[in-house]
């Protein structure tokens, strides 16, 4: 904490006003939240529940009947009764969030690089979490998402030499357990552990801490395959929500889940989308890349623009590219097999993931960083694919989206980092514009 001349501590110094500022916003906009659907569904089962030996009961049956997410649902189970509480809780774990991306890319402390961290935060679509009940998709979603992102901050601050101690062992232990209970948090987490494995394997750096993260995974994904209840609730889910999802194959679901995992950034102008595609753009290009480097990083960019544009100005005519779109079982169906309408959407999509991540490739300084940032890419786009072997894919709604936009803004933060000392005052003015004008309108859009 800083102090002043007189040596009085200094809570509100210059450095803190972003944080300030964006902690007011989040917590006026929590208490505007309203209680619906599946909050209403779990105060029903859980309210009256008044003992914590109550709730390790009913938590019980629910992994014997229902869910593997034992340690992502057992808060929910207790604060869905204390809505002042969660919304509290809330707005500290969106603090803790920028926090942590902020201990990631940036090297210190400084308020324009916060300011940063505020507005690409305030892009990010957070309707999504009220779509279904605030209470319960914010603690499924954001609270994990936020877990991880500490769990894996402590894995690069080991693996870039710091020296580890027993109470932070135990920490990343007990936020890994917890992050990758939710089945997205498991497979993020376990490509970006890859990640920082090959890049410290290519810096000849001898780690072998680095398995108690590997076991992290590996009971995650014992809890989560060995769970009696899942086959059950597969059961009643594919009868409840998608009764066609017994006709897929396992090619159908791959089709499935990557013919919509990058359609939600393209059939409309989205911001922190198109603000990720054009920092990557950026970097290649700072970077002298040759021109066909720069042609595959203008791919996502220009998709992210032309999708939602041919929608309106091409509307009608073969053009018109945004009429490619994925249906309820895929992009490739009986009705369109032999037009290869849906083979053209596929190859469209799957470009562009190909572009994203062969970009962040050659974005930064050394292959080494760039395969650790690719891998950050592949685990985000894993986690909307892996939606097509759950028959709640549309159930779910765009909060399955979520594990995406988190990585955007990340990733768009270390692009941002990357060139912030090698572009013009006048870039830096244009882009600042820029960024202000998406989170004004971002917060417009939260108030309507």
């Amino acid at each position: 904490m800083k102090k002043t001349a007189d040596g009085k501590s200094k809570i509100f110094h210059r450095e803190s006003i972003p944080y300030i500022v964006a902690g007011i916003l989040f917590l006026l906009y929590f208490l505007r939240s309203e209680t619906i659907q599946d909050d209403v569904a779990v105060i029903q089962k859980y309210g009256y529940v008044n003992s914590l030996w109550q709730h390790i009961l009913l938590m019980k049956e629910d992994y014997l009947n229902w869910s593997s997410r034992i340690l992502v649902n057992f808060p929910i189970h207790v604060l869905i009764t204390h809505k002042l509480v969660w919304i509290l809780c809330n707005t500290a774990i969106v603090l803790l969030f920028m926090c942590g991306v902020e201990k990631l890319i940036f090297s210190e402390k400084d308020a324009g690089y916060r300011w940063y961290i505020v507005g690409i935060v305030l892009l990010f679509p957070w309707k999504y979490l009220g779509q279904s009940g605030w209470i319960v998709t914010s603690m499924t979603y954001l609270w994990p998402a936020t877990a991880l992102l500490y769990w894996l901050l402590l894995l690069k601050q080991y693996i870039q030499g710091e020296k580890p101690c027993y109470w932070k062992i135990a920490i990343s232990v007990l936020l890994g357990l917890y992050a990758t209970n939710l089945e997205q948090m498991a497979v993020l987490g376990t490509v970006i552990v890859c990640g920082l494995c090959i890049y410290a394997f290519m810096q000849k750096k001898k780690k072998p801490l680095i398995l108690v993260w590997i076991l992290v995974l590996v009971a995650a994904f014992m809890i989560h395959l060995m769970v009696p209840g899942e086959s059950a609730r597969y059961a009643q889910e594919i009868g409840k929500q998608f009764p066609d999802y017994l006709m897929l194959n396992t090619i159908n679901k791959l089709d499935l889940g990557i013919s919509t995992a990058l359609t939600e950034f393209m059939k409309q102008i989205n911001f922190p989308f198109l603000l990720f595609a054009y920092l990557l753009l950026k970097a290649v290009k700072q970077n002298g890349k040759e021109s066909l480097y720069q042609a595959v990083a203008a791919v996502p960019f220009g998709l992210g623009i032309l999708w939602p544009l041919s929608a309106s100005v091409l509307a009608g005519t073969k053009y018109d590219i945004s009429s490619l779109k994925a249906t309820r079982i895929g992009a490739v169906t009986a009705d369109n097999f032999l037009t290869f309408n849906g083979f053209y959407m596929l190859l469209v999509v799957t470009a562009c993931a190909i572009c994203i991540g062969l970009s962040l490739l050659v974005a930064f300084d050394n292959l080494q960083k760039g395969i650790v940032m690719a891998s950050m890419f592949v685990g985000a786009y894993a986690t909307r694919v892996m939606m097509a072997f759950s028959p709640t894919i549309w159930a779910s709604g765009e909060r399955t989206y979520l594990a995406m936009y988190f990585v955007f803004a990340i990733l768009s933060l270390f692009l941002l980092e990357e060139r912030l000392h090698n572009t013009t005052e006048k870039e830096h003015g244009a882009f600042n514009s820029v960024l202000t004008i998406g989170a004004v309108y971002s917060l417009i859009c939260w108030l309507i």
